[in-house]
């Protein structure tokens, strides 16, 4: 039966049976266990000489018996099986974390930078100033997609040195937002703003006048923020932020006065940051941050003393990032430095806050993600560089983080995907794919032994 096995089918094998020998042997009561171990331990033999360079079974070796795990990293990969991997010792490396960085593909072009992430089932996208991402050179400007095997284009890219800071799905739709003055072969409206329906790209009105830094969606209304004076024909109260609802742009009051830079939208309220200092007609502590009910515009306290570059809702709670020392009452001493929770009526800190500006801000369940340029995070100082992740009462490291800034950050499941102008993130280097985007996810670190049968090929 083996014989008849394709290489999909093997690894697939190969997988079941890893889990259901991890499951086994962790359920077992710890006595068992380790009179397993012990028995085991005088007949199995290490993965060393039975990999691939790749780190996956070579199973043209034909070996047949138990594998001894300890001390060796094991992480599922969709295509190729579980790989192998020493693991190295010591608190802070990624074998004892549970976790790795790993590339996307062959990541994006050399030079390159990425800006915006948005994640929709297996669908990665990816915008920012590139040319290229993996393999795929042709169209593959300015945006991309990720499928979980191949980078793709979206048409035929971006026109005009395109520049894409912001990304959001909604279904089918993609919405991209930036510096750009065509997609695809829309060229008629597709400036700074447009739309990908899976086949095409098409205009919201006649898109903008000039850059979109922020997009957010909520039903059939589509949320844009950026350095523009108008939106469509909208000139009134549509400078630096507007909505489209389908068919036309119109403005939210009198907007704001200065730029946006981010968009988070919470049932009905829309919140809005940037370097603007005033929002509506009265509004005069909307400073960097404001909200927007659907008919007014308040602040959240008295806002902050820098720009506000990142925003995420969950809840009740508001968290921002940016380059502030103050949030409302709360000062730097206080850990309100360069991030901040807003929990309805007054701003809170993140342990004793971070030591440098956060671009990004992304909460996934209890989880608070945060990216930027910094060294440190609360009294995480070995490990916290330029990503981090708030728990609620500490801040912990992403194993050794990124070697430079990171801008965007998208969580799918169990794996956080991080962009950026990096070009390694943990181990995982350029020459491992891991330039502008790399995947942080848990794997296995087993310390029991995988049985593998005979198999012939």
């Amino acid at each position: 039966m083996m014989q008849t096995m394709n290489m999909a089918q093997i690894r697939i094998t190969l997988i079941g049976i890893m889990l259901t020998t991890l499951l086994v042997l962790t359920s077992m009561p710890a006595a068992p266990v380790q009179a397993e171990r012990e028995a085991a331990s005088a007949n199995t033999t290490f993965p060393t000489g039975l990999l691939s360079p790749d780190g996956a079974i070579n199973l043209a070796t034909g070996f047949r018996g138990a594998l001894n795990l300890r001390g060796w990293r094991v992480r599922l990969d969709a295509q190729r099986g579980p790989l192998f991997r020493l693991a190295t010792s010591g608190p802070s490396s990624p074998a004892s974390s549970g976790s790795a960085w790993s590339a996307v593909g062959s990541g994006i072009g050399m030079f390159g930078d990425v800006y915006a992430i948005a994640v929709s089932g297996s669908s990665v996208y990816v915008g920012g100033h590139f040319t290229s991402a993996g393999t795929c050179t042709s169209g593959c400007t300015g945006i991309a997609k990720w499928d979980g095997s191949t980078w793709s284009p979206l048409g035929t890219g971006m026109g005009g040195a395109p520049w894409i800071y912001t990304l959001a799905v909604s279904g089918s739709s993609v919405y991209a937002g930036g510096f750009f003055t065509s997609a695809g072969t829309c060229t008629s409206g597709c400036k700074f703003i447009a739309k990908w329906d899976g086949s095409s790209w098409s205009p919201l009105g006649t898109g903008m006048n000039y850059t979109v830094n922020a997009i957010a969606v909520s039903g059939s209304s589509v949320y844009a923020g950026g350095s523009f004076g108008k939106a469509g024909t909208c000139t009134s109260g549509c400078a630096y932020i507007a909505k489209w609802d389908g068919s036309v742009w119109s403005g939210l009051g009198l907007g704001v006065n200065d730029v946006v830079d981010a968009i988070a939208v919470s049932g009905s309220n829309v919140y809005a940051c940037g370097s603007f200092t005033m929002a509506g007609t009265f509004c005069f502590d909307c400073i960097h941050i404001a909200k927007w009910d659907g008919s007014t515009w308040s602040s959240l306290g008295t806002g902050m003393d820098g720009s506000v570059l990142a925003l995420s809702v969950n809840g009740s709670n508001v968290y921002a990032g940016g380059f502030f020392k103050v949030a409302g009452m709360c000062t730097i001493a206080a850990g309100c430095g360069y991030i901040a929770k807003w929990d309805g009526s007054t701003w809170l800190p993140l342990g004793t806050g971070i030591d440098g500006p956060v671009e990004a801000l992304t909460v996934s369940g209890s989880s608070v993600y945060a990216g930027g340029s910094f060294e440190k995070a609360g009294t995480c100082t070995s490990g916290c560089n330029n990503i981090a992740k708030w728990d609620g009462s500490d801040w912990s490291a992403l194993d050794t983080g990124t070697d430079d800034e990171v801008r965007a950050i998208a969580v799918n499941g169990s794996s956080v995907y991080a962009a950026g102008s990096f070009t390694s993130a943990g181990n995982c280097t350029s020459d491992d794919g891991c330039n502008a985007i790399a995947r942080y996810a848990p794997h296995f670190v087993p310390s029991h032994f995988i049985f593998l049968p005979h198999i012939n090929r």
